[in-house]
Order: C-alpha cells, then structure tokens, then sequence
C-alpha cells in the first residue's frame, strides 16, 4: 500500500453486529474515495448467528444506526422490528423492589430526538444490519471461516483460518 493511500482490501474478523456494523460505516465513509474498495467480513459460523434474546436500544445507539442506514431496515420489518419502549424499570436484585428507570419519554410522552427506547430481537437487529450491508456493492459476507491467528506481513496485515 502507498504511504498516504487509504485500504483498498479490509478484512473483518467476526459477521456479529459490531463486525456488521464496522463494515457498513467503512463503506459508507471509505467507498465515495476509494472506488476498488473492497470488504470482506469472515464469519466462523456457516451462517449469521441466532443466539441472543432481545436488546434494548437507547435513542442514541438508534440514530447511529440510522446514519448507517439500519433503521430504515428495521421499520421496513413492521412490529417484527422491534417495539418502541418510553421507559425501562429498574428493580433491586435482592428485593425486587423499584429502585427507578431509565426514561426515553419528557413526562407528555414524547420521544428525545426522534426516537424513543426500542426492544428488539439480537438476530432481528442482526439480519437487518445484513440486509443493510449487502446493499452496498463492496461487502462480501464469508461464513465457516474459523480465525486462528493474525500477523504483519510487508507493512500488511495477514490472517489466518483453519483451513
């Protein structure tokens, strides 16, 4: 690579939703500039991940996720989507008494900036976040992929699988 030069081939370790996540904002910040850019995103599993129960997202994870375009993705998907929430109770461990909450609401019940909280399913989230990427040209999604080790090799980084 050229001293001054941007990436032209990016490797990502792991399809989870900070792996995804990576790649979309990479191409969207990357891809005007660099027209040969290119993304791969390894995967050790043979297909995107299910495990993980339901998430919840604060008005600010969702306007990163909107400027990333995954937003548009998720309320294309109807209640399947998720659920918008204006508050989460918070009770004590050991009574489980109320001991407050986290408000996503003013008092009237509007939302901060456009968005309130959001309950949604980790792989709901995750297949979104898929979808979202693999519209744009330059991310290629490799699954069965297990990464053993990485290294430098000529100023490059290198990767390695089992196989």
């Amino acid at each position: 690579m050229e001293s001054g030069q941007p990436p032209r081939d990016i490797l990502i370790v792991g399809a989870g939703l900070a792996g995804v996540a990576c790649a979309i904002a990479i191409s969207q910040e990357l891809g005007p500039f660099v027209p040969d850019l290119k993304i791969r995103v390894f995967e050790r599993n043979d297909f995107p991940s299910t495990s993980g129960g339901a998430i919840n997202l604060t008005p600010v994870a969702q306007r990163h996720l909107a400027s990333l375009g995954v937003m548009e993705e998720l309320n294309r998907m109807g209640t399947h989507g998720g659920a918008d929430i204006d508050s989460i109770e918070l009770l004590s461990i050991t009574s489980a008494r109320p001991v407050g909450s986290i408000d996503f609401t003013d008092r009237a019940g509007n939302d901060y900036s456009g968005y309130k909280g959001r309950r949604v399913m980790r792989v709901v989230l995750l297949m979104a976040m898929i979808n979202t990427a693999e519209h744009a040209h330059n991310i290629e999604f490799i699954y069965g992929k297990k990464f053993t080790s990485g290294g430098e090799i000529n100023d490059k980084a290198a990767v390695y699988f089992e196989d």
